[in-house]
């Protein structure tokens, strides 16, 4: 089957608005992590905001439904940031911590589903 071509360039797109749902309990926990790694995760989200090529590793969570990606910062320790791409014009961040095992961690995919099922279920503002 033939592909249809797209008439928008990736680099003609608007950029997207960086959000941070919860705000307060996300801010929270970027301002735990070292300094390093908050502004890597920082950069790097203004980056994929602009629709520009990552510094650091992407993978989508696939998981915890569509749309829901994490940036990795492997190390000892492991660093993650996990944000959402499914509404309109909007990255939403949705959590940021330490990864403690290997593997799947629980604790994140527990609190980004928790925050995932309260943004689904959040009104829209008009």
């Amino acid at each position: 089957m033939a592909q249809k071509k797209r008439d928008i360039n990736e680099s003609s797109r608007k950029p997207l608005h960086i959000s941070f749902y919860p705000e307060k309990s996300v801010l929270k926990e970027m301002s735990k992590l070292p300094a390093r790694e908050r502004d890597r995760f920082l950069l790097n989200l203004q980056l994929k905001a602009a629709n520009e090529d990552l510094t650091c590793d992407s993978s989508p969570l696939s998981s915890l439904g569509h749309g829901v990606y994490e940036l990795c910062i492997n190390g000892s320790p492991a660093w993650r940031c996990i944000y959402y791409t499914g509404l309109p014009g909007q990255l939403v961040v949705m959590h940021a911590c330490e990864k403690t095992t290997n593997g799947q961690d629980r604790q994140i995919k527990n609190v980004v589903g928790k925050r995932m099922k309260a943004l689904r279920n959040e009104p829209k503002a008009a």
